[in-house]
């Protein structure tokens, strides 16, 4: 992942806005009309050639000026640039209407693009039901990668037969509620995982 140190931060701060004041214009019956201007065309010229010239002084030395204070400001190069480990959401599509997949950055909560600069690379994708090898390269953006996660070549599962849903087998469900348990309990049967250490999350939805 790349620093967040030098992204901006999505929750800017509130700049108090100037009220306007308008005056209102009195309506004169009699208005003066102005006079005919009597300078020369060729001092006025003059005249504009000297103000652009210093504008563009003024403008060089501006210019000049934020550069130096770019280079000044200018993070040093990062030595661990693409070694820091990081962990984010993955949503997929298939479900809540989701169209196409994004990412949720958990440390701020703000949904980002697959090919968004944040994240260099996937190493692994993991859920309550299976945890999936990444087997592709990730030297471009991860919006090129394939997320089907049923895909061997590309995605190494560590639970064989997980979720139930894609198991090739399946029980009779014409059998007693028992036998079903224990036909699904024991077939395709895989790996003992310990109990979790954490008590189950209960978030309540009001």
């Amino acid at each position: 992942m790349n620093v967040m140190t030098r992204v901006e931060s999505p929750y800017p701060a509130e700049v108090e806005k100037e009220k306007e004041v308008k005056e209102e214009k009195v309506a004169q019956k009699y208005n003066l009309k102005s006079g005919r201007d009597l300078r020369s065309k060729f001092l006025m010229m003059m005249e504009q050639r000297v103000i652009d010239k210093e504008l563009a002084e003024k403008k060089k030395k501006k210019e000049e000026e934020l550069e130096r204070l770019r280079q000044e400001e200018a993070y040093p190069e990062d030595d661990l640039e693409g070694l820091r480990i990081h962990s984010w959401v993955l949503v997929l599509t298939g479900g809540r209407k989701v169209n196409k997949p994004f990412f949720i950055e958990p440390t701020t909560g703000m949904p980002h693009p697959l090919n968004s600069f944040f994240y260099n690379g996937i190493e692994s994708i993991w859920n309550h039901l299976n945890y999936w090898v990444n087997m592709q390269e990730c030297e471009q953006d991860l919006s090129t990668l394939d997320y089907d996660l049923k895909n061997v070549e590309k995605w190494e599962h560590l639970l064989l037969g997980e979720p139930i849903q894609w198991r090739k087998a399946k029980p009779d469900m014409e059998a007693e509620e028992e036998e079903i348990e224990k036909i699904r309990i024991y077939q395709e049967k895989h790996l003992d995982m310990p109990l979790s250490w954490s008590s189950p999350i209960d978030i309540p939805h009001e």
